[in-house]
Formats: C-alpha cells, structure tokens, sequence
C-alpha cells in the first residue's frame, strides 16, 4: 500500500492509479529470472531486499536456496528444506511413506503457520538444482500453512537461477517433459514430480540478464565462458586461453603457478574429489602457519550404525579408510 501510495503521489497520474489498483487484484506473480554466471542475478535480488527493507517491508519476504551452501549467499537464507520443515525421506514404493503430509508434524504445522503467515513474496535461488519433486514439496506445504488453495499459497514467488549450471541430485528437472505413467499406474514419485512439473509450468515470464559484469574487464574470457556454456564451437584461440589458466603440474609445467601471492585467491576447478580435499589440506596449513596465523582445528569424522557410535576399534579402522565422499577429518579455520 506504501508502494501503491507513492507512486500515486509522484506520478498525479489517474491512469497509473488505475492501473496499480488493477495489479494489485490480479493472481500473484510467478516469474524466472535467469542469465549467464555474471550478469548480476545476486546483486538484483540484494537490491530488491535493499528495497524491501527501505519501506519497512523485509518481513514479507523468505528467500530460499535448495542446499545450504547456496542459502548463506541470500539475505537471511534458509533451505528450502529447513524454511518448510521437509524431512529428507526415502522416496521408493515401499518406503511406506507414501504422502508429504506424513514428513510434517502438527506441532510443526502450527509453527510454520505462524512463520508464513504474513509472508507476501519468495525468492527461490539456483532454481536449475530444485527437482520436480521438491518444487511440489513447495507447493503443497505454503497451500497447507498458508491455508490457500493456490498455487505456493498465493505467494508472490520470484524464482533465480541458470538452467545451463547444475542439474537437481538424483531428481528430474523442471525442464523434463512430463513422461507417461508405468504399466503399473502412477507411483507416489511418479505423481510428485507431475505435481512439479505442473506447479513450474505456471511460470509465464521470464527475465533474462545479459550484459556480463563480473568479467566486463575481461571480455575475450567471457565471450569464450559463453560460447562454452551453450556448447557452442570454440574456436583455437578459446582452448589456447583455457590451457593458458590450467595449474601448474608435472604433465603441465608452464601452467599457473598457484603459489604466487596475487593468486592466492583464486578458485581452482578439479576434477576430483581426491586433488581438492589435497589442494584444500595445502592451502590449510600454509594459511595457519605463522606467528599471528589462524589455529587449525581438525574435525575427526564419527561413524554410526543405525544411530550408534560404532566401537572404538571400529572406529579408527573407519577413520584409515579412504572414502571419495567423505574426508574422514576435516580441517577449518577462521
């Protein structure tokens, strides 16, 4: 309303009057914003929050990542996960958990109730990991505390991210076209991820983000990142600028140094699991060497079985066993 009233009073405009008094009638917004890594879909949606917050406002907004590590780069985020109180459950058919309202207690049902109720907008990030499954997760839970019977309880929902990154961990993407039931008829999984692909199909306005700012000051990389991300034809001169940033190594002894001080920011991609935790471990003891260096605390890996520490002996036979997922120490520092 504080929105609405502005506009009217800088404007004097009865045509604008009219127009804003018909949008605020109209069905809540579902809307993609997505572009190329660069093009500023973060700074957009701190921007927005920027303006939330100005006219007293950032109570009527939730913004939602699907994993943590994509959460703590949004104001206040949370996983979609923790915001709705989803539990992560076995999906198959004879889990004997064959309905999402069975995941959510009632006293939690309550709590969630009272955490959206006045929630007017939601900003889901790096929408290209959110599975079909889940976006109906989304969708059934904000019906059910929102008590409206709407898509996403009637909730404004701004979803941001790039379908050209990475794709949903064991989940079908929103871009799959619904397939046809089994022989069998439809299973539990089968009906979520239509349920989904329904619930994502209600998005009709797409805001696509172009111009390249976090490499403008390196245009020939960027038209080269570019052409690699719609799978485009590289030309000579794009692998010679790739191979001219691999690191430094014994099959690549002219690559990058990555002991030099101005690189010791730099990301370095891998390809295994194995060569980051190494790079990681490295990088972890010269940072906290020193006279006024960090502490390096090591976090030693706890295995259980069905919930129970397993016996000590056990235990350090688990810790000397490589695990490709799983680091059986971790070392931080702050």
């Amino acid at each position: 309303n504080r929105f609405r009233t502005l506009l009217i009073e800088k404007c004097q405009n009865v045509c604008l009057e009219e127009v804003v008094n018909k949008h605020l009638k109209c069905q809540p917004l579902q809307f993609l914003m997505t572009g190329p890594g660069g093009t500023g879909k973060t700074y957009t949606i701190s921007a927005f929050q920027h303006l939330m917050s100005k006219f007293n406002s950032a109570h009527l907004i939730r913004f939602l990542a699907p994993t943590g590590n994509t959460a703590v780069n949004l104001p206040n985020g949370q996983t979609i996960h923790k915001a709705c109180g989803i539990s992560v459950y076995d999906d198959s058919e004879d889990s004997g958990r064959h309905a999402l309202r069975l995941t959510v207690s009632l006293e939690k049902r309550g709590q969630l109730r009272d955490e959206w109720k006045n929630v007017e907008f939601l900003l889901v990030d790096e929408i290209s990991l959110v599975g079909a499954q889940l976006l109906c997760d989304l969708d059934l839970i904000l019906r059910c505390v929102r008590e409206v019977d709407d898509w996403f309880g009637g909730i404004n929902i701004i979803f941001a991210g790039d379908f050209f990154q990475l794709p949903p961990v064991q989940a079908t993407p929103l871009y799959k076209p619904i397939s046809t039931f089994s022989k069998k008829g439809p299973g539990h999984a089968q009906v979520r991820e239509r349920h989904g692909r329904i619930a994502w199909k209600q998005v009709d306005t797409v805001i696509e983000l172009t111009e390249q700012k976090r490499m403008e000051g390196d245009k020939e990389f960027a038209e080269a990142v570019l052409r690699l991300r719609l799978h485009e034809l590289l030309t000579k001169e794009d692998i010679a600028l790739f191979n001219s940033r691999v690191i430094k190594s014994l099959e690549n002894p002219q690559g990058v140094d990555l002991a030099q001080e101005r690189l010791k920011d730099l990301i370095a991609v891998v390809e295994y699991n194995k060569t980051r935790m190494a790079l990681n471990s490295i990088k972890a003891h010269h940072e906290t060497s020193g006279a006024n260096a960090p502490k390096l605390l090591t976090c030693t890996a706890r295995h259980t079985l069905t919930r129970n520490d397993v016996h000590a002996k056990v235990q350090q036979i688990c810790l000397q066993t490589y695990n490709a997922k799983l680091p059986a120490e971790l070392e931080l520092y702050i």
